[in-house]
């Protein structure tokens, strides 16, 4: 079956304007058509046209590529190569100390993370001292 025509889909400017004024004015970057962001650092006008000029830049090689196992706000993923850490097998306080520093940046806290330190806190506060003097 051959391809008779490219019909490209339909934009979705949304109009940011406000009867009080206190709004931008930008010409997008691919279509060159005037449109009113909410951020006044916006370059496209639809998603469609940050697609088509991510797919140009990719297709050009001119793409901004982050580097593997890293994370936008900075933190890092562990990659497929390196080897997982048994968290069972640190300290409680070194734990305590990692949860702290994952809280700090303002990331998820891991669920092997929380378990492991669910199981050295119930280890360490939660167990019944067994006394040598039995009655």
């Amino acid at each position: 079956m051959p391809i008779l025509k490219y019909v490209p889909p339909k934009k979705e400017i949304i109009d940011h304007r406000t009867p009080e004024g206190g709004y931008y004015v930008a010409k997008c970057e691919v279509c060159e058509t005037e449109f009113y962001p909410a951020r006044s650092n916006a370059k496209y006008c639809c998603y469609n046209c940050g697609l088509i000029a991510h797919r140009t830049a990719v297709a050009n090689g001119t793409a901004v590529k982050r580097k593997p196992g890293t994370l936008k706000k900075g933190g890092v993923i562990p990659s497929k190569k390196e080897k997982k850490i048994d968290y069972t097998k640190i300290s409680y306080d070194e734990l305590r100390e990692l949860i702290e520093a994952i809280k700090i940046s303002g990331s998820k806290i891991p669920p092997d993370i929380a378990a492991a330190f669910k199981t050295k806190y119930a280890e360490k506060f939660l167990s019944k001292p067994t006394s040598g003097n039995s009655n």
